[in-house]
């Protein structure tokens, strides 16, 4: 079975991390195949309402030969995508849409096995596909994987599981090993416990993975959970960290504070958050 890897595609990204990303897990594995979405957030005016324009909704009602415009940069934008993973050797697929940046990309990544999302410069406003309300946006919407790089991201050589005893872990279990299954990738996970507790029961993390049938490494460590898992993928390099989602809302997360939000906030590591 195929594994779907969805980046979207503008300008920035062609030289972003998550297209290096996707094309590298891609490249030379037959099974895995990327597809590249670019979306039109623009539509001619009068296709649109008052009410829209005023509220600065997407897709904006925009004058017709702003909109011809927009649609031809976007398909010069998926030929360019086209011709970089045609030149690695990758299996892929262009595809472009018109409507709302977060909503496409929200309809596409439920037929993915993995989002792969550029994280924006702190300094930098957000743009249409970009950002961290963007990102904010995917996570909380999409029931699956979502990668989010900094920029100059080497691609993942490894994968660092954050281990607790929840639903969330599991599922960022079962989506780690279908990504290190067809990648080949190597899989690490590290329990992290409170100083004064006992560690996790290695065994319990093993029964999970044999049930997969994947081979890991498990390891334990004292500390604060987005401290410890960013320790120890500074020491392995060119690590993804895979965490699962947060079950509180958005504000909830932002009030409390979780292990995913920390990690995107306050590191400059990719992470992959499953939901």
């Amino acid at each position: 079975m195929d594994y779907i890897v969805l980046v979207p595609i503008d300008e920035a990204s062609l030289g972003g991390a998550a297209l290096r990303q996707a094309v590298e897990l891609a490249a030379g594995r037959p099974a895995v195949a990327v597809v590249g979405l670019h979306v039109v957030n623009v539509i001619p005016a009068q296709e649109g309402s008052a009410l829209q324009a005023l509220l600065a909704q997407e897709p904006s009602p925009v004058p017709a030969e702003v909109a011809a415009w927009c649609r031809a940069q976007g398909e010069a934008l998926l030929a360019r995508f086209s011709e970089l993973c045609a030149a690695a050797g990758v299996r892929h697929q262009a595809r472009l849409e018109v409507g709302a940046w977060a909503d496409r990309l929200l309809h596409h990544g439920q037929s993915a096995d993995l989002v792969v999302l550029n994280r924006a410069p702190s300094a930098d406003e957000p743009a249409p596909g970009e950002g961290v309300d963007y990102v904010d946006d995917v996570i909380a919407g999409l029931r699956g994987a979502v990668a989010v790089l900094p920029p100059g991201a080497e691609p993942a050589r490894r994968l660092l599981l954050g281990w607790s005893e929840s639903g969330a872990s599991q599922r960022a279990l079962r989506a780690a090993s279908r990504l290190a299954r067809a990648t080949g990738l190597p899989l690490e996970v590290l329990a992290v416990h409170e100083p004064e507790q006992a560690a996790p029961e290695r065994e319990e993390v093993l029964q999970h993975a044999a049930l997969l049938n994947l081979p890991i490494q498990v390891q334990a460590a004292p500390g604060v959970p987005w401290e410890a898992l960013t320790a120890e993928a500074a020491a392995g390099g060119a690590t993804l960290i895979v965490v699962g989602a947060s079950d509180k809302s958005r504000w909830g997360r932002r009030l409390w504070g979780s292990t995913t939000d920390s990690l995107l906030d306050q590191t400059d590591m990719s992470v992959l958050v499953v939901g």
